[in-house]
Order: C-alpha cells, then structure tokens, then sequence
C-alpha cells in the first residue's frame, strides 16, 4: 500500500485485505510458532517481550500512518488514530489467536480478514448509516 497509495475507500479496503492475506500466508506456514510468539513470548524474558513489544508497536505505526492519510484524504472518519490503530492491531492479534487456535472452524481465513477489515472501515452502525 505504500508503493501504490489507495486512492478512495473502496481501494483501502481492499489494499487492506489483500496485505493481510500476505501477512497471514507467511504465518500459516509455521502456524505453531505464531501462536508460541502471541501466547508465551512475553512471559519468556523481558528481552523478547520487548521484542514482541516492537513489533506490535511498528504494526500500530504502519496502520496509524494509512489511518491518518485515510482521514486526510476524507474517505475515512476523524477520530483519535493513536487509540484507533491499537485497537485495530489489538483487535488482528486477538482474531489471528482465535483462528490458529482452531477456535473459529466455522469460518474461513478470508471470511475472518474481510469481516474484521469491514469492521474497522464500518463499525457495527446500522447499515443506513453513512
């Protein structure tokens, strides 16, 4: 999305969902380690919670930084993008928990990235909302 900078909220939308198929590709691959490193990282050491630290905190700066030029450009509302964009990587890194856990066999990766991606671009207001 960086490189090819969505132009409108549809285009957001789906940038958006296609980088999280990305992102989720490479961590299917070792499904067991992902769930190591977002359930018991952080109670290793201190060295590697501030690593696990980081890398929440660049997700949060990478989704800031598309927010804040989503709100610039008028296809997304203002809000307070600071606390938006930790809930939104909060909200990824409990759902990608819940997925690798086998908690949500009803559901397929693409329905679960495109529900959450919908909920962050439209909350749970009615549907005559705009």
């Amino acid at each position: 999305m960086t490189a090819n900078p969505p132009q409108d909220q549809d285009e957001y939308r789906e940038a958006s969902i296609v980088a999280i198929r990305q992102a989720t590709e490479i961590l299917d691959r070792d499904r067991d380690l992902a769930l190591l490193l977002l359930r018991e990282a952080p109670t290793v050491d201190s060295e590697l919670e501030d690593k696990v630290s980081s890398v929440y905190s660049a997700l949060v700066t990478i989704a800031r930084s598309f927010l804040d030029r989503a709100i610039k450009e008028g296809f997304a509302r203002p809000c307070n993008t600071e606390l938006v964009s930790e809930a939104i990587v909060g909200i990824g890194a409990w759902m990608a928990n819940a997925w690798w856990a086998g908690r949500l066999p009803d559901f397929s990766k693409d329905q679960v990235i495109e529900q959450l991606v919908d909920f962050a671009f439209f909350g749970i207001g009615s549907a005559n909302n705009s």
